[in-house]
């Protein structure tokens, strides 16, 4: 659901949603890609500091993971 609501641009309810997914399944594949979609969420609503909490979170719990890299990609952009 997070993504459809993050593909149609509707970001603040892409966040719950994203959420919601991680409380389920907090050892999904995905739970990285979705902190990641927050992240980026966070930046359309012009809220950098949620989005480099969320940016650092991945990268510290799923530090060899491809989102990481994307993650860590963004964060230097922030800075």
């Amino acid at each position: 659901m997070g993504e459809s609501y993050y593909a149609h641009k509707d970001f603040e309810m892409a966040i719950p949603s994203f959420l919601k997914l991680i409380e389920s399944y907090p050892y999904a594949d995905t739970v990285p890609e979705a902190l990641f979609k927050i992240a980026l969420s966070y930046s359309q609503l012009k809220n950098p500091a949620l989005e480099r909490d969320f940016l650092i979170r991945v990268m510290d719990n799923y530090p060899f993971s491809e989102t990481a890299k994307k993650a860590e990609a963004r964060l230097a952009e922030l800075e």
